[in-house]
């Protein structure tokens, strides 16, 4: 049973260890084989301005309001938001079918954790010169429910 005061971080981590776990790198065409050298839940502090430093897998913090659900219950309807910055576009989209697809087929496990109804619900791209090379960002957000008792 998740503490009350540790659900956001073992949300976090439920995610975020699938992700790593099941999404290291992707091949574009070319051929090239394109793999994640940093994971983390925020961008790095320092400068990364070569692009041998990219790709960068973020699993940002959830956002998890509580509402009552029942008596002795409560339940959040929560998301998460999985973003890659690359520097290949294919690269960014075939990690994101690769992200949703390691989060799809990891729903029965999620479940048994509490957390039902793992849809994904949005991406968005955008992309920045950054230097002499363009990064592009691609995020997918999943949305979810929490479901625990109060304790």
């Amino acid at each position: 049973m998740t503490a009350k005061s540790t659900i956001d971080s073992d949300v976090w981590r439920l995610f975020y260890d699938r992700i790593k776990a099941q999404v290291t790198s992707v091949n574009i065409t070319g051929p090239a084989t394109i793999t994640i050298q940093n994971y983390g839940s925020d961008f790095p502090d320092n400068l990364i301005d070569k692009s041998s430093e990219y790709p960068i897998l973020l699993v940002e913090d959830p956002i998890l309001p509580t509402e009552r659900d029942t008596l002795g219950r409560d339940k959040m309807n929560g998301y998460i938001t999985v973003t890659i910055f690359t520097t290949q576009k294919e690269a960014g989209s075939k990690f994101i079918s690769a992200i949703r697809d390691a989060i799809e087929t990891y729903r029965p496990t999620l479940s048994i954790n509490s957390i039902t109804e793992v849809f994904p619900q949005e991406t968005q791209y955008d992309n920045v010169k950054r230097g002499q090379i363009k990064i592009h960002m691609k995020s997918i957000t999943f949305n979810f429910k929490f479901r625990y008792n109060i304790s």
